[in-house]
């Protein structure tokens, strides 16, 4: 560090070489010894003295790295923390340059007037009535060639404007026609659905299962609902035939007796209009255990009877909630 010949690294061709030319330089040649591979310095004085001048460059190459690193150190203080210009700044800094430059032109504006009147002055008076002339046909000129470029842009933009509406008017057709078309085909699609509803449940009131087996078509999503719905209505305004109305002729009379006493009864407390169905049944539960009991159906509820207590009510079902009655013989 202390050599120019050792740093940073030296050119010698051996390390001895360049250790004999930093003790050259300083001169303690006199005050060295020199070994195979060690240097014997005699007096203190030598180390310390080189000590101390490697102390005294450190700062100058820290300070020399530094300047390399870091190059804006070597700038004052105020341009280094300088903040950047504020809005009101820049628009301050904007003003004042557009004052400048219109002062420069009112001068130069100034100096263009003087120099007209300058040649004006000079123009004689017998040639002032052509110069007038042709100054009127220039301006005349000027201002034909000016509305000539307005009535080009009026035109220009009126035909684009006419051409944007007539784009704009064919899309709404072909749209309204779209709509139209689509109107029709949901249409089509409604009457298809319920003329095949129509053609498939014709006759099922002589089929053997009132129409239980029909097959209901698939309907469009906008009938979807209305399906369900007529499915439910279909279930529950299906009812089998009406087999009697009373207890069958087998029986004697004092059950028939008994029973029109209770349907008497009922009649009075529920107020129904008309019976639609009664028959004797036999109930089978779980247990395999048979009761025989009355089933009477109104235009209002379903009862069940016991024939065996003067036909006393049991249950009693709305008739609404009701879907579906089978009946089948026992075998």
């Amino acid at each position: 560090m202390t050599c120019e010949y050792t740093w940073p690294n030296h050119l010698m061709a051996t390390d001895a070489a360049a250790t004999r030319a930093l003790i050259e330089q300083h001169g303690f040649q006199d005050d060295v010894a020199y070994g195979q591979t060690k240097i014997f310095i005699r007096t203190p004085r030598t180390l310390f003295a080189l000590e101390e001048e490697r102390s005294n460059l450190i700062p100058i190459i820290v300070l020399l790295l530094q300047k390399e690193m870091w190059p804006e150190g070597k700038q004052s203080i105020t341009e280094v923390t300088k903040r950047p210009l504020t809005a009101a700044t820049l628009f301050k800094n904007s003003i004042v340059a557009l004052v400048d430059n219109l002062a420069s032109k009112v001068s130069q504006i100034f100096l263009f007037w003087w120099r007209a009147r300058q040649l004006v002055t000079n123009i004689p008076p017998s040639e002032m009535g052509q110069i007038k002339a042709k100054v009127a046909a220039f301006d005349v000129l000027q201002g034909r060639r000016k509305n000539w470029g307005c009535c080009q842009n009026w035109r220009q933009n009126y035909l684009v404007s006419v051409w944007r509406g007539a784009l704009a008017r064919k899309r709404c057709r072909y749209l309204r026609a779209i709509y139209t078309i689509m109107a029709y085909y949901k249409r089509h699609k409604v009457k298809s659905h319920l003329l095949e509803l129509l053609q498939r449940f014709q006759g099922v009131r002589s089929m053997a299962d009132y129409g239980k087996s029909v097959e209901w078509p698939e309907p469009p999503e906008v009938l979807a609902q209305f399906q369900e719905s007529s499915k439910l209505i279909f279930c529950r305004n299906n009812p089998p035939p009406l087999l009697s109305l009373l207890p069958q002729a087998e029986e004697n009379s004092a059950l028939a007796a008994q029973f029109l006493k209770q349907v008497s009864t009922l009649k009075e407390k529920m107020h129904f209009s008309s019976i639609l169905f009664s028959c004797h049944v036999r109930k089978i539960n779980r247990c395999n255990k048979r009761t025989d009991r009355a089933l009477l159906i109104t235009d209002q509820h379903l009862y069940k009877l016991d024939p065996r207590k003067q036909y006393r009510v049991k249950k009693t079902i709305a008739l609404g909630t009701t879907c579906y009655l089978y009946m089948s013989i026992e075998g």
